[in-house]
């Protein structure tokens, strides 16, 4: 419902034409509950279908440039050469389709569910991103860049999975072995209030910040961007104190 309402009073688009993060995310939750009741073998078999299991969608059934969304107004949002239909955009190429975001979060309950060395889980990670890295260089495929968006992931290739996987695996090897560390603590405030702080920055970003984000210069761009770091931490910590304060009273 919360997709949805962003669809529609932020990006001012049609609802569930293409399948954003916050859609994923609610299809996500009660699959991961099930998910968790199956035996090992069949975890792990679900698990590397969706996971790599798009690199070979995107080559059988096409890969869009853009997904398929209209204005509320009924205007196209882009013109691209192929767009594919709503099923298409869910399974494959919308902006975090089932396959394979799916899969990171059956990874993420699945991993948190069993018992962990951090030493292997730390190899483990260099493992996989030294191959990551080898297949982005023996075949890096397509990288698009969608409303100006330079993210690595469009589409989503195993090589990208990989390292992307590996990256998760290291960076919680060190958090295990470092936990005093402060860099856990301050993304703990940001992460015990993702869904809050995904909404607000959305509105910010669309009504704020792309008023003046054209066009700035190095210094300006680092210090919008830094302070627009600290105005979301900042509510995040403020939302923190206050649910604090609310459970004492």
């Amino acid at each position: 419902v919360i997709g949805a309402a962003v669809d529609m009073f932020i990006y001012q688009i049609f609802p569930f034409l293409t399948i954003e993060v916050l859609y994923l995310i609610g299809l996500s939750l009660p699959i991961c509950f099930g998910f968790l009741k199956l035996p090992r073998p069949f975890k792990a078999f679900l698990w590397g279908l969706i996971m790599f299991g798009g690199p070979l969608l995107q080559f059988w059934l096409g890969y869009s440039a853009y997904p398929s969304e209209y204005y509320l107004t009924g205007q196209k949002t882009v013109d691209v050469a192929t767009q594919f239909p709503i099923w298409h955009q869910w399974l494959i190429d919308g902006w975090f389709p089932i396959f394979p975001w799916l899969g990171y979060a059956l990874f993420g309950v699945w991993f948190g569910s069993e018992p962990q060395n951090s030493r292997m889980t730390g190899i483990l990670g260099i493992v996989a991103i030294v191959f990551g890295i080898w297949d982005f260089w023996s075949h890096p495929g397509p990288l698009y860049v969608r409303a100006g968006y330079s993210e690595l992931f469009y589409p989503p290739t195993s090589w990208y999975v990989c390292v992307s996987l590996g990256t998760v695996l290291l960076l919680f090897a060190c958090v295990k072995s470092f936990p005093r560390f402060f860099l856990p603590c301050l993304w703990g405030t940001l992460g015990r209030h993702s869904l809050f702080l995904y909404v607000f920055h959305l509105a910010v970003g669309q009504y704020v910040v792309s008023r003046i984000w054209q066009g700035l210069s190095l210094l300006p761009f680092l210090l919008v961007y830094g302070g627009g770091v600290l105005v979301f931490w900042g509510a995040c910590w403020g939302l923190e104190r206050w649910k604090r304060t609310a459970l004492h009273s």
